[in-house]
């Protein structure tokens, strides 16, 4: 992952955390280790979620920054860097110093200095810093909002943070419908053989595990997948699943998990409530999904050029076959059972 791209955007320092700062070249004293922060919470300003930094240092004294990498957070000195997302996923990113301690790479980033100076100028970059004393506390622009932490810090609930939890809440019960329940484990399929509209057939097995039980996208029902594989073998291939407890996530797609429990495909996290089930509205497309009884029964999804249509057939828990028909072409899926090994 590159922190230049998925972190906070770059923004222009307002004051220098040090009260020193030369526009000139760019550049300034870091702040002292007392009044450096140990951590960042960011807040996507469209979709409120937010993601976590967090700051190790190595050594006491100061050092001087290149004025740019102020916008991640960087007031102090650091030695790592260390940013978690949803998914919870740690990304680490180590930041080096020369021997008169001047910060030269960052990330993908490096600089070279002139003494105290930075060669070559940063890009203009807009944005605002709010400042207590000597401390930098946020971090604003176009599309994030940054809080940063201290060493002390009491517990804080973020206005966005609350924000989020209310937007979750109206939709929440529209959004549980869109997440699957695995059916009984006795009526978990063994093969799954895809026909295409030219006639091919391409059969895969699936593996299982301990797992009893387990949740995930219902659109992923439209794959065959009812139960909690460990594995689906196609031909040569394999695809690994894994999980979280009960939770899938890695299955045909990457799985996210909204902090209320909601799993989602990659249709986004905003449901719609309709009269037979939920519809999703990412950008270019419209999904519809019917749903009885926990199970999904019909998808309609339509985006510039392609329209699909999805029907499933249940018999009890067991899901029997899929029809799927993209623009003038159909394929089929068929699933087995009680296979003999």
């Amino acid at each position: 992952m590159r922190w230049l791209f998925v972190i906070v955007a770059l923004v222009a320092c307002k004051r220098a955390a040090s009260g020193e700062e030369d526009n000139a070249t760019s550049v300034m004293s870091a702040a002292t280790r007392a009044d450096s922060p140990v951590k960042m919470t960011t807040f996507d300003l469209a979709t409120l979620e937010a993601a976590t930094t967090r700051f190790e240092y190595g050594r006491a004294g100061t050092c001087r920054l290149p004025r740019d990498v102020v916008g991640f957070g960087i007031v102090g000195c650091p030695v790592q860097v260390s940013r978690a997302g949803r998914d919870g996923i740690e990304d680490r990113v180590k930041i080096e110093y020369d021997d008169t301690f001047h910060l030269i790479a960052f990330d993908q980033q490096r600089y070279e200095w002139d003494g105290n100076d930075v060669k070559g100028i940063p890009p203009k970059l807009e944005g605002e810093l709010t400042r207590k004393g000597n401390r930098v506390v946020e971090i604003t622009d176009r599309h994030h909002h940054s809080y940063l932490g201290y060493d002390g810090d009491k517990p804080v609930t973020y206005p966005e943070a609350t924000q989020r939890a209310q937007r979750l809440a109206a939709d929440h019960d529209v959004a549980i419908l869109a997440t699957a329940h695995s059916v009984p484990k006795g009526d978990w399929p063994c093969t799954r053989t895809v026909t295409d509209a030219d006639g091919k057939a391409v059969t895969a097995t699936f593996a299982y595990g301990p797992l009893a039980a387990c949740r995930f996208p219902i659109t992923f029902e439209a794959e065959g997948i009812v139960g909690c594989p460990t594995q689906l073998v196609i031909d040569k291939s394999t695809l690994p699943f894994d999980y979280d407890d009960d939770r899938m996530l890695e299955g045909p797609r990457k799985v996210v998990w909204r902090e209320d429990g909601i799993a989602l495909d990659n249709a986004g996290e905003h449901f719609e409530r309709t009269a037979t089930g939920v519809k999703q509205t990412p950008p270019g497309a419209t999904i519809e999904l019917a749903i009885a009884d926990g199970k999904l029964q019909h998808v309609a999804s339509q985006a510039t050029g392609n329209t699909t249509a999805v029907e499933l057939v249940w018999t009890g828990s067991r899901l029997t076959a899929i029809t799927v028909k993209q623009n003038d072409r159909t394929s089929t899926t068929t699933l087995a059972y009680d296979c003999k090994p």
